[in-house]
């Protein structure tokens, strides 16, 4: 009997021990996950806080090209340093407006020059003018130069180095899609002036990218690719021009499609094409201005506002670049 009752109190000792492990290992089991969801729970939470912050930034930080531009008419030498800080971020409007403002600034530097050094006798040459017409011609010439001067004294210490960046940024605002800077660049507007162009650094990287930009300018409808074109397969009177081989036919095509796109009255065809290339060249012209220029007829005034942009003292109704 003894040794029955020790073994049924050893079994309950047992019963007893196998329930408190359990009890406690069901606990521990519910305690790490609760720790667990905890934990998650609290990541998730932080990951929630920083997307909902980063929302907040994205929002208050637009894209850099979707930043307004200083305001038209501003000198170079108030907005020089912002233009450039933003071009060098990767801002194409920045760099587009730094470039043409920089080119404006030498233009208007160089006539400067030219005007200074002209003397009144020089103006005054038309010995054969009667009095009115000479005194209107020389109060022309006089506001002009004045224009030129005050452009030129809103240009001061623009020092040289930094004319010379002009064809950097120049070609970064083209490379960006942005028309105020395409066409300029298509040009040769970054290049040194005159046939200094040919020694300049840049020469190369010019030769290379312009006829390409001129065919993606025409492709995107771009009123100024036709003038341009048109003038580039025709002679070589340019610094573009003279990139492009001289091409009766394309030149036809490019002056047919002036007519539709600027609503002109068409003038006497080539002779130097048959009445097939002719007729062919019309069709040709007709199939760009539907595809590229969706048959709208744009105001002939557009046909090279943006080629003659670097070369202006005029008040700006808006930005360039805008």
């Amino acid at each position: 009997m003894k040794k029955l009752l020790i073994g049924v109190t050893l079994v309950l000792l047992v019963a007893v021990a196998y329930y408190f492990y359990t009890k406690q290992a069901l606990f521990d089991s519910v305690q790490k996950k609760d720790i667990g969801d905890l934990v998650d729970s609290r990541a998730d939470a932080e990951l929630a806080a920083e997307k909902n912050e980063l929302a907040k930034a994205a929002v208050k930080s637009p894209p850099r090209n979707s930043l307004s531009l200083p305001p038209a008419n501003v000198p170079l030498n108030e907005i020089h340093d912002l233009l450039r800080q933003r071009a060098d971020a990767g801002d194409g409007k920045a760099a587009c407006r730094l470039a043409i403002e920089l080119l404006r600034c030498r233009f208007s530097k160089n006539m400067s020059k030219y005007y200074l050094s002209q003397s009144a006798q020089n103006n005054l040459s038309g010995a054969t003018d009667s009095l009115k017409e000479i005194l209107s011609s020389q109060n022309a010439v006089d506001e002009e130069r004045l224009e030129y001067l005050e452009k030129d004294k809103s240009c001061s210490n623009i020092s040289e180095e930094q004319y010379k960046q002009a064809f950097k940024y120049l070609r970064q605002g083209a490379n960006a899609g942005e028309p105020d800077a395409l066409f300029p660049y298509i040009d040769g507007a970054g290049l040194a002036t005159n046939f200094a162009a040919m020694r300049d650094r840049n020469f190369d990287a010019w030769r290379s990218d312009a006829i390409t930009l001129a065919d993606s300018a025409l492709r995107r409808g771009l009123p100024e690719s036709v003038t341009l074109l048109g003038g580039a397969y025709t002679d070589d009177f340019s610094m573009f021009a003279g990139l492009v081989e001289n091409d009766p036919y394309q030149a036809e095509v490019m002056r047919q499609l002036y007519f539709q796109l600027f609503s002109v009255p068409p003038s006497p065809t080539s002779n130097l094409l048959t009445s097939e290339q002719k007729q062919s060249a019309l069709r040709k012209s007709k199939e760009l201005f539907a595809a590229n220029f969706h048959g709208q007829v744009v105001a002939r005034a557009d046909a090279s506002k943006r080629l003659r942009s670097t070369m202006t003292v005029k008040k700006d109704d808006k930005a360039p670049c805008e």
